[in-house]
């Protein structure tokens, strides 16, 4: 009988383990997030740290501040089998929409997004740069790997729908671009390559293959052609008159560095 009464009351300890774990609030997880992720703001937290909310969430890169509007999160408990804890995750604002998977390697210390597939308007991207730009973002990010806040890891696409620059005179209409994005840690940089659109979208106004690489060095080195479709467009062909260093018959070569 006391067997019994004693494993009666192993498993009701266990349930009051099991209960207080379940229980504890979503700003758990916000806090250890952020000690992860300093740049990162949040005011407030609903839930639990299985399934919760995080609440007006924004990030700081290089003093402009990137508003996220309110996370949502679900855990998966299969990932702790791996030791590398893992939520889905989702956002849904004015000017951004974004759903993914984050990972946090407990041994390594990395920080893994996988599947991110993200919608930003190029307002925000206009902002962080402090260019003149209109449109659509869309990124499908296959991995990002982030360790002591510096990127590690990246692979993936990003595509610029209804692209505009304002050039200081008029609004240049880019049509849409398609944009490889990776990075390269041993040489500690990373490539974005605008890709020649020509056979999937022929009513494009621009042809680009250019390649951006940014390095530790704080320069972006840009290197490529850019090949317009209607020569009669003055505007986007004075443009590129200033941004490009030769050019054989319509195409522009473009080489150029400039601090980031």
């Amino acid at each position: 009988m006391t067997k019994v009464i004693k494993t009666f009351y192993y498993l009701i300890l266990l349930f009051i383990v099991l209960i207080l774990i379940l229980s504890l609030p979503a700003a758990w997880v916000v806090m250890r997030v952020q000690e992860q992720l300093p740049e990162l703001s949040i005011t407030g937290s609903s839930g639990y740290w299985w399934q919760g909310t995080a609440h007006e969430v924004s990030i700081i890169y290089r003093g402009d501040t990137i508003n996220l509007s309110d996370i949502s999160w679900t855990f998966d408990g299969l990932s702790l089998f791996v030791v590398k804890p893992c939520i889905i995750f989702s956002t849904l604002s004015t000017v951004s929409r974004g759903q993914g998977r984050l990972c946090i390697d407990l041994f390594s210390k990395k920080i893994y997004f996988h599947q991110l597939d993200m919608t930003l308007s190029a307002v925000v991207v206009a902002d962080v740069l402090n260019v003149e730009i209109q449109g659509k973002f869309q990124a499908l990010i296959r991995t990002l790997i982030l360790k002591d806040n510096r990127l590690v890891g990246l692979q993936g696409d990003v595509i610029w729908r209804q692209a505009k620059f304002y050039n200081g005179e008029e609004w240049l209409d880019l049509g849409i671009l398609l944009m490889a994005v990776s990075s390269e840690t041993k040489n500690k940089s990373m490539t974005i390559n605008w890709l020649d659109m020509e056979n999937n979208l022929p009513f494009n106004p621009i042809d680009v293959d250019v390649e951006m690489l940014f390095t530790n060095s704080q320069l972006v080195h840009i290197v490529g052609t850019v090949t317009p479709k209607n020569m009669e467009n003055r505007s986007l062909l004075d443009t590129l008159e200033l941004v490009s260093h030769s050019r054989e018959g319509n195409t522009y070569f473009i080489k150029s560095y400039f601090p980031r």
